[in-house]
């Protein structure tokens, strides 16, 4: 008998502890209701051209490196443009290759000079 009015007492706490009152009408938990407006559906024309941001790239694309070290000089082409395999894109000014070039040539005419004159003795 005293195990059923403890069961009894269990579960009139737990259903009187699981009701509870119900919130006052026009209050929301959550803040203020939204304003809504309403509109009737009709047809329009909408704007053929678009505004949007974003990033174009190329299909495909190449890293560019030059065989010598140099200030560029002059782009002969511009972002977007067309380019074939052997046109000319950029010219470098190659101070280094040039003088490279002239003492090469030095040291050239010094050793045709150096054999004619051992022909010569």
């Amino acid at each position: 008998m005293i195990r059923s009015i403890a069961t009894l007492l269990v579960l009139v706490t737990t259903a009187l502890l699981g009701c509870s009152a119900p919130e006052p009408p026009g209050q929301s938990p959550d803040g203020p209701p939204i304003a809504v407006k309403l509109a009737t559906a009709h047809e329009e024309r909408l704007d053929a051209s678009y505004h949007a941001s974003g990033t174009v790239r190329g299909r495909t694309t190449a890293v560019l490196t030059s065989k010598t070290v140099g200030y560029v000089r002059s782009v002969a082409v511009r972002a977007g443009d067309r380019v074939q395999a052997g046109q000319v894109l950029a010219m470098l000014e190659a101070n280094d290759s040039s003088a490279s070039v002239r003492r090469a040539n030095a040291g050239l005419d010094q050793s045709l000079e150096a054999r004619a004159e051992a022909r010569m003795r």
